[in-house]
């Protein structure tokens, strides 16, 4: 099994108006109750303001993050992007270059 990483998975809500988020949102919580989704451990679900209209926020290993954002893509109600993330100490861990900002990594 591939190691537990941190990830966040950034959405966009499909329609506009406050019914759309809402459903989007039950969508979501929905789509994670999904058997599939068993080993993403979910730490936060925040809706926000600015680029992007909800994040999760949670534990899982790579292909599982993955696939649960393809998935949430696929309800229809929302586009994603995901980003891995890492705390200052896992930061030691990163290509040298990666840690001082001389190669771009998405």
């Amino acid at each position: 099994m591939d190691e537990v990483g941190t990830y966040i998975i950034y959405m966009k809500v499909k329609g506009k108006g406050v019914y759309t988020v809402a459903e989007a949102m039950e969508a979501v919580t929905e789509e994670l109750k999904d058997p599939d989704w068993e080993s993403w451990e979910t730490t936060s679900f925040y809706l926000t303001t600015g680029e992007y209209d909800l994040v999760l926020i949670g534990s899982a290993p790579d292909d599982i993050a993955v696939g649960l954002a393809i998935s949430l893509t696929q309800t229809g109600y929302v586009s994603t992007t995901v980003a891995q993330a890492y705390t200052a100490a896992e930061t030691t861990l990163l290509p040298m270059g990666i840690q001082k900002g001389l190669i771009k990594h998405n």
